[in-house]
């Protein structure tokens, strides 16, 4: 759920100019959903948002976010593509990120800690297709 017992921000991951997170509650954003914030080149931020109770909490559930680097965010949750509610449309490549590190269930000043277990975290420099997404989210990496 994350550390703000209020809001649940738990950050699945978190690389500066992106962030993945668990919404438990808000007054902006679904309940029980995943954002995605993107911070694009021209300094804007994108925010990509799937339906409200759309993640049952404290149950395991396999996530899923691509971004075709000019407009196009897709969330998939067991496989399944989400209807997105964008409160910014994203729109052009991600700021550059190559300096930041990455965190994997926290944020860099670590205070939006993800409360739960990340068995498995993927990240891909293509984006993967619905197929690949729904006919790969239940399985293991093997090989490259």
């Amino acid at each position: 759920m994350g550390v703000d017992p209020g809001y649940g921000y738990g950050r699945i991951i978190d690389k500066t100019n992106i962030s993945f997170y668990l919404i438990k509650e808000h007054s902006i954003y679904n309940d029980s959903s995943l954002l995605l914030i993107l911070k694009h080149d021209d300094g804007s931020y994108s925010q990509s948002n799937t339906p409200e109770n759309s993640i049952i909490l404290n149950e395991w559930q396999q996530v899923s976010a691509t971004y075709n680097g000019e407009s196009e965010v897709k969330i998939y949750i067991n496989g399944s593509e989400q209807m997105l509610i964008y409160n910014n449309l994203p729109f052009g490549s991600i700021m550059d990120n190559s300096g930041n590190n990455l965190y994997i269930g926290n944020n860099s000043n670590l205070d939006k800690t993800f409360e739960g277990i990340i068995d498995e975290v993927r990240i891909w420099n293509i984006v993967r297709n619905d197929d690949q997404i729904s006919e790969n989210y239940n399985h293991y990496v093997v090989g490259n």
